[in-house]
């Protein structure tokens, strides 16, 4: 009987590196599955320098959309993509214009799957401006969401998630920038630990903690 080899299988744990055309931002045509298709628009689809969120805006920086990258379950581009039930208007609408070239209509689709699970999933969907930005986009986002070091950080980690959730989805933040956007609002925090208005007693638990923490700067 030969002898049984052990395999020995190494894994590099990286943490995921957040390239500088996604942290700068892309346009993009965010698809809306609504029945007036009203809030279909061009958006800037951008990461956070750490690739904890997804978010985009409009072009006066006016904050559309966020995803938390730890709920993404797949990102799909091309044939792949869920298409729009109004793909063919947006067909004549934005093919030979935004999409280049018109042929490559359908494979310029983007969809991020997210969710808790894959049994009952959302779909974001966007349209880039050609197939070869879609693909791009979607095998690197879909790298960060599925990096092992971040699926299974340090406590610091998950603390720096939950900043940037908050930072992010802010309008302010996006118009303004860290030198005056960079402050939370306490009443932020705690919405975010405890999201029950009704669990008033909790709250004010959370409140008294960050105060006696000494996060809170004083009104000047």
């Amino acid at each position: 009987m030969s002898p049984v080899k052990t395999g020995v299988h190494t894994v590099s744990l990286r943490k995921p590196d957040v390239a500088e055309f996604l942290r700068n931002g892309e346009r993009f045509y965010k698809v809306e599955e609504s029945a007036e298709q009203s809030d279909s628009s061009f958006v800037t689809l951008r990461l956070d320098p750490k690739g904890h969120v997804i978010y985009w805006s409009n072009l006066i920086q006016s904050l559309k959309g966020h995803l938390d990258i730890s709920i993404v379950l797949d990102v799909r581009h091309g044939k792949y993509a869920k298409l729009p039930k109004n793909s063919e208007r947006l067909k004549k609408m934005l093919a030979g214009t935004f999409v280049t070239p018109a042929s490559a209509f359908t494979d310029s689709f983007l969809t991020i799957v997210h969710g808790c699970d894959f049994a009952a999933p959302s779909y974001t969907t966007f349209i880039a401006n050609s197939p070869t930005t879609a693909e791009k986009w979607s095998e690197m986002m879909f790298k960060i969401a599925t990096n092992l070091l971040s699926l299974n950080g340090s406590a610091m980690h998950f603390i720096e998630r939950a900043h940037a959730n908050l930072l992010y989805a802010r309008s302010y933040y996006l118009r303004y920038g860290a030198l005056q956007g960079e402050y939370l609002l306490t009443n932020e925090i705690v919405k975010m630990i405890v999201p029950s208005e009704k669990n008033t007693e909790e709250r004010k638990m959370v409140e008294a903690a960050i105060k006696s923490a000494e996060f809170c700067e004083k009104a000047k």
